[in-house]
C-alpha cells in the first residue's frame, strides 16, 4: 500500500511539473505577445502599479492621452477597474523571478490541488486520473498560459474546497480557518466566481449545523466564515478607497450595467437586452462548447464524467453530491452573467468571438467536477470491467484512456495552432519595438478607439509613466500637450499598413518613424510623392475646417512635389490661395494621381496648433496612399518610403 501511495505521488507530481512546462512553453513561444483578450494587459499594468506600490496612475492633464485599457477615470489619475488580487499574484512573480513564473506556479498549483480535491471526495487511483484529465483540458492549458484571473481565482477556489472537505471530515478548525480565507480571496478577486463555486458548501454548512445543532461545529463554520467574511470587508473597503462607495466595485464604476442579471446589460455603448431566454441560448451554446471542444477530454471526457455521476449517485457520499453541485452552481449561476453572450459574439458562427481562442472562461471552474468526474469515471470503467476479467479491465481501460487523451491532445493542438496564426500576425506588427528601443515618447494608433493598450497591450507604460518609452495615443493636435509634458524627449510615431485584424490572420506593415517639432511665425511645408510612369500631372488639395482650395502639379521625373503652408489663421496651397482654420486641429493635403486604370491618392494629416505669435506643427504628416476612400483614415499609412515632407519656419507674408 505505501509503495502504491508513493508512486501515486510521484505520478502527480510528474503531472503538475508537465504542466507547469507546457504552461512555460505556451506562454512564452504561443503568447510572447499577449492574447487578443486586451484584459492581459489590464491585470499586468495593476501589477506593476503594486510593485510600485501605486493603487493609481497619475495622468493628470493627460489623462485621455494615455488611458489603458479598462481603466477608470478619476480627475487627473486612473485605476483598472479590476480589483488587485490577480495583479497582486502577478507582481510577486515577478518580484521572485517573472511575470511568466506565476503563471506556472498557479498551474502547477491548480494541477495539485484538483488532485487533492479528488483524492478527498474518492481516493487517489482517481486524483491521478483526475490531474492528467485536467492536463488534457484546452481550457486549463490556454486559460493557464494567459495574465487573467480565471486561474488564479479557481486555485483560491479549489484551495476552499480542499480545506473545507477535510475541514468537515476531521473536525479541525485550522481547515475550516483556510477554507475561509481562501474564500474570502477569492470573493475579492472575482465577486460572483466566488459566490457561485461556494453556493454548494454554503448549502452544506448550513444543513450540518441545523442538523447537528453542536457547539463544535457552529465554531467549525463561524470560523470559516468569519475569516471569509475579513476578507469581503477588505474587499468593500478597498471599494471605498477606490469609488467612494463600498458597495460600488471598481468595474460597476467603469460601467454601471455591465453587473449580473437580465434586462439592459451595456459597457462602452454596447448594450443588450439580456432576457433569460437569450441567456439559456448563450449558455447553452458555451456549456455545449465546453464539452465538445475545452473540457477534459472532449465528448469522450463528459461520458465518463456522467459515468463518474452515476458513481457518485450509487455511493451518496457527501463529497461527491457537493462535487455535482459546483457543476450545477458554475452552469446555473453563469446563466445570470452576460459575459457569456459577449465571448460568442455571432452565436450561429462557432469560429467567432473570445470563445473560438480562448475558450469558456467563465467556466474555468467547471474543470474541478469535470476532471475528477471524469477520473472517476474511468476508474470505475476499469473495475467494472476488471470484476469480469483483470485482463480484460486492463484493456478496455487503456484503450478509453488514450482516446480520452488523444482527443484532449488534439483539441488542445486545434486551439494552440490557432492562437499562432493571431501570434505572427503580431510578430509582424511589434517587429520594429523587438528591433530597437526607442528612448522617447510614441504615438500609438486608435483602431479601437482612444485607448493605450487595446489592442497594443505588448506597449505598456509602467506605473509611473516616466519608463525609457512612453506610449501615448496618436489623436492629433492633441498630441501636443504630451510633447509638453515631455519636452526632453524625442518624438515617434508608429503606423501600419493594412486591416488590424489578427484574429483573422491579417499581417499588417508597421512604420516607427521620427517627427519633430517645427515652430514660427508660418511653416512651409514641401512634399514629395512618387507616381507611376506616364503620370503628368497630379490634383492638389488642402482642406481646412469647413472649405478646401486646390490646384494642379506637374509630375516630372515619376515625382510630384507641392508646397503649402500653415499660419495661425489659415492652410495655403502654392498656386490655390488659403483656407480658415481654427487655432488647433488638422490641416489636410491630398494629392489624387489618376491613371487608365487606376487610380489613388496620397493623404497627409498634418497636426498644427497656435503658439505664441505663431504656429507649431508636428512633422512629418501622418501620411497614407489610399486605393479607396474608405480605408483612408488610419490604416493606409505608407511605410515603403518614397514620400518625403521639409518643414520650415518662415514669415506670413511668403505664403500666397
Amino acid at each position: 500500500m505505501r509503495l502504491d501511495r508513493s508512486r501515486l505521488r510521484y505520478a502527480v507530481m510528474s503531472v503538475a511539473a508537465t504542466a507547469g512546462l507546457i504552461v512555460a512553453v505556451v506562454s512564452s513561444r504561443v503568447f510572447p505577445y499577449h492574447s487578443s483578450n486586451h484584459d492581459e494587459g489590464v491585470y499586468l499594468q495593476h501589477a506593476d502599479m503594486l510593485l510600485n506600490g501605486k493603487l493609481r496612475i497619475q495622468t493628470g492633464e493627460l489623462t485621455e492621452s494615455v488611458r489603458p485599457w479598462f481603466f477608470v477615470a478619476d480627475g487627473g489619475a486612473v485605476y483598472p477597474k479590476y480589483t488587485p488580487v490577480t495583479g497582486a499574484l502577478f507582481a510577486l512573480g515577478e518580484a521572485l523571478y517573472s511575470y511568466r513564473a506565476a503563471l506556472v506556479v498557479i498551474a502547477v498549483v491548480n494541477v495539485l490541488l484538483v488532485y487533492a480535491v479528488a483524492t478527498e471526495v474518492f481516493d487517489r487511483r482517481v486524483g491521478v486520473v483526475a490531474s492528467l484529465a485536467l492536463l488534457l483540458s484546452p481550457l486549463f492549458v490556454v486559460q493557464s498560459s494567459l495574465f487573467l484571473s480565471y486561474a488564479p481565482t479557481t486555485a483560491l477556489n479549489l484551495g476552499f474546497a480542499l480545506a473545507y472537505l477535510r475541514a468537515w471530515r476531521r473536525r479541525d478548525v485550522r481547515y475550516a480557518a483556510v477554507a475561509g480565507v481562501c474564500a474570502g480571496i477569492a470573493f475579492f478577486s472575482r465577486q460572483y466566481t466566488a459566490v457561485v463555486f461556494a453556493v454548494p458548501f454554503v448549502v452544506h454548512a448550513a444543513y450540518v449545523v441545523l442538523s447537528e445543532r453542536k457547539r463544535e461545529t457552529v465554531a467549525l463554520y463561524s470560523t470559516t466564515a468569519a475569516l471569509g467574511l475579513i476578507f469581503v470587508g477588505v474587499a468593500l473597503a478597498y471599494n471605498e478607497v477606490m469609488t467612494g462607495d463600498p458597495l460600488v466595485f471598481p468595474y460597476l464604476e467603469f460601467a454601471a450595467n455591465d453587473g449580473v442579471g437580465f434586462g439592459e446589460r451595456a459597457i462602452l455603448g454596447y448594450s443588450r437586452d439580456y432576457t433569460p431566454e437569450l441567456a439559456l441560448e448563450a449558455n447553452a451554446h458555451v456549456v455545449y462548447r465546453f464539452i465538445v471542444d475545452w473540457g477534459p477530454g472532449g465528448v469522450v471526457g463528459a461520458a465518463l464524467a456522467g459515468v463518474g455521476v452515476l458513481r457518485v449517485a450509487r455511493r451518496r457520499s457527501t463529497e461527491g453530491i457537493l462535487l455535482v453541485g459546483v457543476a450545477v452552481s458554475v452552469i446555473v449561476g453563469n446563466v445570470l452573467f452576460w459575459g457569456n453572450l459577449n465571448i460568442l459574439a455571432d452565436i450561429s458562427d462557432p469560429a467567432d468571438g473570445l470563445i473560438y481562442l480562448y475558450g469558456t472562461h467563465y467556466h474555468f471552474d467547471l474543470l474541478l467536477p469535470a476532471s475528477v468526474l471524469g477520473g472517476a469515471g474511468l476508474v470505475t470503467v476499469y473495475e467494472t470491467a476488471g470484476g469480469f476479467d483483470r485482463r480484460t479491465g486492463i484493456a478496455v481501460v487503456l484503450g478509453l484512456a488514450l482516446v480520452f487523451a488523444g482527443v484532449g491532445a488534439a483539441n488542445t493542438a486545434d486551439k494552440i495552432d490557432e492562437n499562432l496564426d493571431v501570434t505572427e500576425s503580431y510578430e509582424t506588427a511589434y517587429e520594429p519595438f523587438e528591433e530597437r528601443e526607442y528612448e522617447g515618447v510614441v504615438f500609438l494608433p486608435t483602431p479601437y478607439g482612444d485607448w493605450l493598450n487595446h489592442p497594443f497591450q505588448y506597449l505598456r507604460n509602467d506605473a509611473d509613466l516616466n519608463g525609457t518609452t512612453v506610449y501615448a495615443l496618436d489623436r492629433g493636435d492633441e498630441n501636443f500637450e504630451v510633447v509638453d509634458a515631455y519636452p526632453d524627449r524625442d518624438l515617434y510615431r508608429y503606423a501600419y499598413r493594412g486591416d488590424w485584424a489578427p484574429t483573422g490572420g491579417s499581417v499588417v506593415e508597421p512604420v516607427v518613424e521620427r517627427l519633430r517639432i517645427v515652430e514660427g511665425s508660418a511653416v512651409r511645408l514641401t512634399t514629395t510623392v512618387p507616381v507611376p510612369d506616364g503620370v503628368t500631372s497630379v490634383v492638389a488639395t488642402v482642406r481646412g475646417d469647413e472649405d478646401t482650395t486646390y490646384t494642379t502639379v506637374d509630375a516630372e521625373g515619376g515625382n510630384a512635389t507641392v508646397e503649402w503652408w500653415v499660419n495661425e489663421t489659415s492652410v495655403a496651397l502654392d498656386g490655390a490661395g488659403a483656407v480658415d482654420v481654427d487655432e488647433s486641429g488638422e490641416a489636410v493635403l491630398e494629392l489624387g494621381v489618376t491613371q487608365r486604370y487606376d487610380s489613388f491618392r496620397y493623404r497627409q494629416a498634418l497636426s498644427y496648433e497656435v503658439y505664441g505669435d505663431g504656429v507649431r506643427v508636428l512633422t512629418p504628416p501622418y501620411t497614407e496612399r489610399c486605393y479607396s476612400f474608405r480605408r483612408c483614415g488610419g490604416e493606409a499609412a505608407v511605410v515603403d518610403g518614397g514620400v518625403t515632407t521639409e518643414a520650415v519656419a518662415t514669415a506670413p507674408e511668403e505664403a500666397p
